[in-house]
């Protein structure tokens, strides 16, 4: 069963490096042979927003849960403001949308130390 994490610096490359290292991880756990762009896209999504609205270091962790993949990004940030509805023709505004209609559920934890902002992505297939 996979479970792992990393921390990645509050920076616009974030994004990408997080993107890679779980394309990564998820090789190395296992989960081969299947289409994990949502994943990917998830995890895309919700450390551009640590990074862009958190603060802190932005903490990923990875976890395979049966059917489904566990996302869960933590910044030290204790605020969540809800997305703007966005325009059809802005530049952002879109990410937790997308979480939503890609993730079987998804939300949000506050905490001490920050907050996680989670969602669970089912996979579309055998995970060997």
């Amino acid at each position: 069963m996979l479970s792992t994490s990393r921390s990645f610096l509050p920076r616009d490359a974030s994004p990408a490096e997080a993107r890679a290292w779980a394309r990564s991880s998820l090789r190395s756990g296992g989960i081969a042979g299947v289409d994990v762009g949502d994943v990917l896209l998830v995890v895309s999504e919700l450390v551009t927003n640590a990074v862009r609205h958190g603060s802190g270091a932005v903490d990923v962790e990875l976890r395979v849960e049966g059917d489904a993949v566990g996302v869960g990004v933590h910044d030290s940030g204790r605020v969540f403001t809800p997305p703007p509805p966005g325009a059809p023709d802005g530049a952002g505004g879109r990410g937790l949308f997308l979480v939503a209609a890609i993730s079987r559920q998804w939300g949000i934890e506050a905490s001490a130390s920050g907050k996680t902002v989670w969602a669970r992505v089912p996979l579309p297939g055998p995970t060997r």
